[in-house]
């Protein structure tokens, strides 16, 4: 698929028409496009991403769907798109069109397809899709308006560029350095996507699709009657809840849409209930809605340096659990300690009431058991007192061990 021309009429910038040709030039394959700033470089790739999308702008780059934010809404902003001069001369009516060569349709042989998108200004309602095959309209789009429109809109993503693509074909400097860049679960998504798309993926994964639905027929038409019926039950079922959802996508698609229109009109209340309610300036004004501005920008990355900060989130809501079990480990190791303390005491006089025994034999008189057992006792006694912390003793009295980690799993 090659890119022939493109024609521009009194969009933005370009007043009256302006064909720009993009064929290339023998065995040339490279066209580039310069010039100056403000020279409409950016409206140029903005305008293939309207013609091409439409109110779907938004989700081909971020850019585009603040933007439209920002102006109340895809009507709001792309009627703003008018050529200033020509709006001058009574002009309400702007197009943006492309011509492919190259494009390869099942069963419809083609030279060339233009794809036509334009806005009236005046009736600021929906823009107009023209789909044309080697200069003709073609029976492809059948049924009305409305349906007709859906299925261009489908032949372009099918046959031209899907969106998916479109994503990582329309791009400048800073859209090169994002890829670079990316790291949310929906930036991968969406580049997995474009992947499938252009190395035959997504084909195989129809053709693998069609094979099931060639399956399910087979089993279909050889089912009994009790089992055709739950299975056309299931497959109405099915087109009920597509359909659903496509309701649905539609309905949050406008929902948005007025949502920004909504969110416009907002700003521009407060905007003017702030001027008439003060003597501030407009510029005093504009003075605060930059520094507005400003501090978004400024509570975005706040808010982007609080995401890093996440991952210690756990970690403070468990400190107190933490802190109890630091604490019991701390306990566990000096009851271990001290019992190792009071066993090795205990051994020590043990081997000295042994020692005395010994020399007992030596006496030539006897001491009686009552007098043994006295000597004995305060020996014990004495020892543990002055070799031994008692009050650490009674620290442990009712301490029990839960975790008895060892020395290098508290390390």
């Amino acid at each position: 698929m090659t890119i022939r021309e493109i024609e521009l009429d009194n969009f933005r910038i370009y007043k009256g028409k302006n064909k720009i040709e993009l064929f290339p030039d023998g065995n040339r394959n490279l066209i580039i496009v310069s010039g100056n700033n403000g020279f409409g470089k950016t409206t140029f790739l903005m305008s293939l991403v309207w013609c091409l999308y439409g109110k779907n702008m938004g989700k081909v780059d971020e850019l585009y769907r603040k933007e439209i934010d920002e102006k109340g809404g895809y009507s709001k902003y792309i009627g703003n798109s008018l050529n200033f001069a020509a709006q001058k001369e009574g002009v309400t009516r702007f197009s943006v069109s492309v011509t492919f060569t190259d494009v390869e349709i099942p069963d419809t042989p083609c030279t060339e397809i233009t794809i036509v998108r334009s806005y009236d200004s005046a009736t600021n309602y929906d823009d107009e899709l023209e789909i044309l095959i080697d200069g003709r309209k073609n029976d492809l789009f059948t049924g009305s308006k409305e349906e007709i429109a859906k299925e261009e809109e489908i032949f372009i993503r099918d046959y031209i560029l899907p969106i998916e693509i479109a994503k990582f074909f329309f791009f400048d400097a800073e859209k090169i350095v994002s890829f670079a860049q990316i790291n949310t679960p929906e930036q991968r998504r969406d580049l997995s996507l474009a992947y499938s798309q252009v190395l035959g993926i997504q084909k195989y994964e129809d053709l693998k699709n069609e094979l099931v639905r060639i399956q399910d027929d087979y089993r279909k038409s050889s089912a009994k009657p009790q089992e055709k019926r739950e299975f056309n039950g299931l497959i109405a079922d099915i087109d009920f809840k597509e359909g659903e959802i496509d309701r649905l996508t539609e309905e949050i698609s406008n929902l948005e849409e007025d949502r920004a229109f909504k969110r416009h009109n907002s700003a521009e209340l407060q905007s003017k209930l702030i001027r008439e309610g003060d003597t501030m300036s407009v510029d005093e004004l504009q003075k605060l809605n930059n520094r507005k501005a400003e501090l978004d920008i400024v509570l975005r990355e706040a808010d982007d340096s609080l995401k890093d900060l996440y991952s210690l989130i756990p970690f403070g809501l468990a400190g107190g659990i933490m802190s109890e079990l630091s604490t019991q480990l701390e306990t566990e190791k000096a009851y271990k300690q001290n019992k190792l303390q009071l066993e090795g005491i205990n051994d020590k006089t043990d081997v000295i009431l042994g020692d005395i025994e010994e020399a007992k034999k030596d006496l030539h008189f006897s001491i009686d058991i009552k007098t043994r057992d006295f000597y004995e006792q305060q020996i014990r006694q004495l020892i543990k007192k002055y070799f031994y912390n008692v009050s650490d003793e009674s620290r442990f009295e009712h301490f029990c061990i839960l975790h008895d980690f060892s020395q290098g799993q508290i390390e």
